[in-house]
């Protein structure tokens, strides 16, 4: 029986930490672009719009790295098994 390595929603919550980075990623430019031409001159919201986004943005970004490292571990854990599974097959 072939075993699975369930990393299947690690990768999904993965992918959808990469469209949130993107997301804000996309808006942090429309509002640096929107700034740049003189449109918002407010100083008190632009200091603490990118205090918030930066936070923001540090959690997805180390949330992503995070879920990255356990589907890494979990192929690592499910690679050993296996060698240890075959190596038990061929001693008996």
């Amino acid at each position: 029986k072939k075993r699975d390595a369930h990393s299947g929603l690690y990768l999904f919550v993965s992918r959808i930490t990469l469209m949130i980075k993107l997301s804000v990623f996309t808006i942090e430019c429309t509002l640096l672009l929107t700034i740049l031409t003189g449109s918002i001159n407010n100083r008190m919201f632009i200091n603490v719009y990118y205090i918030l986004d930066d936070q923001y943005l540090l959690v997805v970004i180390i949330s992503s790295d995070w879920l990255s490292d356990c589907v890494a571990i979990e192929r690592t854990v499910h690679a050993v098994k296996s060698i240890n599974l075959r190596n038990q097959i061929v001693d008996n």
